[in-house]
């Protein structure tokens, strides 16, 4: 159940709407702000879409729309203006010293969100220092000094807890489990498929960004084999890529999973657009989509889909469907990016178990008069290293 906030400020949302975007995207966009303002105590009294061939240099909306503007501030007693775009310093300044209120864009109610969301150490400082950047760049000189004093005493910190979580991810890349990561929009249900496949009760938040901390459990699958599978941090439309980097521990994740699971809540009436956000991000992130699974999510929820398209697995966590068959999509997936191998390996190049093991699957080693005879799988991406010990029939 989402908590209720006490809302502290009033405000107007804005936006600008050019010809290379559609009438609904704009809409879903401006309605996924109101909540990401309201998370930041924000109430959001009334909104304003302006229609322009391209978006205003030095203001961001046209000087006809900010009359209008400053009418709807007086009459509404509005306390800030939020903008569904992330703003240049310049357009901030100006529209703030034409309305004679505080204007604030998409990336620092996005910024505060995350701020609020974060439970761990890293993850507070990582958006802190993201936020003290934002202000930087936005700032009066007189101001810049402190920030930036302050800015390098938190990244002295950061840079501490990293190389604690630097040591972690050196041995989980020696382990020999295979890692799958859930990735998806914000709010989609990644924690409660987590939490069915792993048989447990890890908190689950109906809002967006309940999780901005990997969780990472153990899961057993059909064929008894384990895998870890993590919880990775929603994504959203208009994150500006830069702050990608905020996300760096769940980007590894994904990055070094051997599979990634797409979870997609096809019961939100913006899903196809939501989806592609998150297609768009993986290609940013160059993932490979051979080691993807699309999962639609919430099918409960949805009167009319196609369940025999072998491109995705349906899912609903309240009625316990598409778990199994989730599992042993996953369990194809892993034997599929491994190779069967039988080798042959001489006592004084041993030293390359070490690579197979941690590359590997259901390996067995038999000692032979010649070198140990070595039966399993590994990764087809790791082959090159064993193929000059292969026997040969």
């Amino acid at each position: 159940m989402t908590k209720p906030i006490l809302l502290e400020k009033r405000a107007i949302l804005i936006a600008v709407k050019t010809q290379l975007e559609k009438d609904i995207d704009i809409l879903n966009s401006i309605e996924e702000l109101k909540e990401l303002s309201r998370l930041c105590k924000i109430e959001t009294v009334d909104c304003m879409i302006q229609r322009m061939e391209k978006i205003n240099f030095y203001h961001y909306i046209g000087k006809g729309k900010i009359e209008e503007l400053k009418e709807k501030i007086n009459k509404l007693e509005i306390d800030i203006v939020v903008v569904d775009s992330e703003l240049a310093n310049v357009q901030i300044k100006n529209l703030g010293e034409e309305l004679g209120i505080k204007v604030i864009d998409r990336t620092a109610i996005i910024l505060d969100v995350f701020y609020q969301a974060a439970k761990t150490k890293e993850t507070k400082l990582l958006f802190e220092i993201a936020k003290l950047r934002y202000r930087i760049l936005r700032c009066n000189e007189d101001k810049k000094e402190l920030l930036k004093e302050k800015l390098n005493y938190l990244q002295k910190e950061l840079n501490e807890i990293d190389k604690h979580y630097e040591i972690l991810k050196e041995n989980r890349r020696k382990s020999t489990i295979p890692v799958v990561a859930i990735v998806g929009y914000s709010n989609v249900g990644k924690s409660s498929i987590l939490n069915i496949l792993a048989h447990e009760n890890i908190y689950v938040e109906d809002k967006l960004f309940a999780t901005m901390d990997p969780t990472t459990r153990l899961v057993t699958l059909p064929s008894k084999g384990e895998v870890l599978f993590t919880d990775t941090v929603g994504f959203i439309r208009k994150l500006p890529n830069n702050l990608l980097n905020l996300f760096h521990i769940s980007i590894a994740e994904i990055k070094n999973a051997d599979v990634v699971i797409h979870a997609i809540d096809i019961s939100a009436k913006d899903f196809n657009e939501k989806k592609q956000v998150v297609d768009d991000t993986l290609d940013y992130l160059g993932i490979d989509k051979s080691k993807i699974i699309q999962v639609f999510n919430k099918i409960d929820l949805v009167d009319d889909i196609n369940s025999e398209n072998e491109e995705y697995i349906l899912m609903s966590i309240k009625e316990n469907i598409g778990v199994d068959r989730l599992l042993i999509a996953v369990e194809s997936m892993l034997r599929s990016r491994l190779e069967n191998i039988e080798l042959l390996i001489p006592y004084k190049n041993t030293d390359i178990l070490a690579t197979i093991y941690a590359n590997g699957e259901d390996i067995s080693e038999d000692y032979k008069e010649f070198g140990v005879y070595v039966k399993g799988y590994i990764k087809k991406e790791k082959l090159y290293l064993v193929k000059k010990y292969f026997v040969k029939k």
